[in-house]
């Protein structure tokens, strides 16, 4: 069915077992007031569910609450099962994830250690404490909002990009790894911000962006149509981008003002947080 893959961050994570796919449709059954006539659904307005959707994000994280199921209908096997035996087939994936994905707090945030767990268990559920060891570990080399914001940013999106990336060269697949890094005039490069350049969107407005941005853009739209139409994403445009043929030593193009590629331990992610993120 595919010829090729391009995973822009995300991953394996996002899926999660039947148990907590029930638990989290319970709690917005139980908002709504029909968790014990669930057909009901069928005739609520749409404003009603969206209300009841909003006030469960005071208990699940606005991310986790819709998210592909391990059911065995139409998931059928444990993801990483399904990598380890071969079964993606020989495909080549281009892979990676943004390097402040998740950076959204003001540099004045200054959160309690209470406060911190509060978010950590709507975000992750049973895996709270692991995020959090991460977060008091960061926590003795950078301030609360910048140990925060990293620790979200690697167990949400970084931690399994790694993995997934780690899984498939062992499983023999070609993988090209990135790492968005250009912040813009925010400065910092999160969730989504990477999506324009993709599009080469400077070619189709009136609108003047100056040379960093024009160039740049050029250049992801070049590497990702390159990819998508060869397989590879070398164009004259960028370095030379060897994909990851090693499964502990790996090279990583970070995406910036200039491509800058580096090489990587593909294993120097965080074994102890697991694939799925969020379990309840």
């Amino acid at each position: 069915l595919f010829h090729r893959a391009i995973i822009q961050s995300g991953s394996i994570q996002c899926i999660r077992d039947t148990q907590t796919a029930r638990n989290i449709t319970k709690l917005l059954l139980d908002k709504l007031g029909i968790s014990d006539t669930p057909e009901q659904i069928l005739v609520k307005r749409g404003e009603d569910i969206i209300a009841a959707q909003k006030e469960l994000y005071e208990v699940v994280d606005s991310s986790h609450v819709f998210g592909p199921v391990l059911d065995g209908r139409t998931i059928m096997e444990d993801p990483k099962s399904y990598i380890e035996k071969g079964k993606v087939g020989d495909i080549p994936l281009l892979i990676g994830f943004n390097k402040e994905e998740l950076f959204y707090s003001d540099s004045n945030y200054n959160p309690t250690d209470k406060e911190v767990i509060e978010v950590f268990k709507r975000c992750y559920g049973e895996n709270w404490s692991i995020a959090y060891n991460k977060y008091k570990e960061l926590k003795n080399d950078y301030s609360a909002p910048i140990a925060f914001d990293m620790t979200q940013t690697l167990c949400v999106y970084g931690n399994a990009t790694m993995a997934l990336t780690q899984m498939l060269i062992t499983a023999g697949n070609k993988v090209w790894s990135y790492r968005w890094d250009y912040g813009g005039k925010i400065g910092r490069a999160q969730h989504s911000s990477e999506i324009p350049y993709i599009f080469g969107y400077v070619k189709d407005n009136n609108t003047k962006y100056d040379d960093v941005i024009e160039a740049l853009s050029k250049q992801m739209n070049e590497t990702w149509m390159s990819f998508i139409c060869k397989g590879n994403p070398e164009n004259k445009y960028i370095p030379t981008w060897p994909y990851c043929d090693d499964a502990e030593i790996g090279y990583r193009m970070h995406i910036d003002k200039v491509f800058q590629l580096e090489q990587i331990n593909l294993l120097s992610y965080y074994h102890e947080f697991p694939i799925q993120v969020i379990r309840i």
